[in-house]
């Protein structure tokens, strides 16, 4: 469907939108170790690979990770 953004281009806009109290960017590892904290698996070179396109059919609960990490 024309117009319709892909979820890299929907993480990256999480990403530049929802930044650290010190106003940077999340980094991939960052991110990736907030979630493992919660307790569940992913890791730093995963979300590049979804953020790059290079993977684009994360588990629910990867999903649910991420959407819970950026509120």
């Amino acid at each position: 469907m024309a117009g319709e953004r892909s979820l890299a281009d929907k993480l990256n806009h999480l990403f530049a939108r929802h930044t650290s109290r010190s106003g940077q960017e999340y980094s991939n590892e960052q991110v990736a170790a907030a979630i493992v904290a919660t307790g569940v698996t992913i890791s730093q070179s995963y979300i590049w690979q979804l953020r790059k396109g290079k993977k684009d059919n994360p588990t629910f609960k990867h999903l649910q990770a991420l959407a819970a990490f950026f509120g």
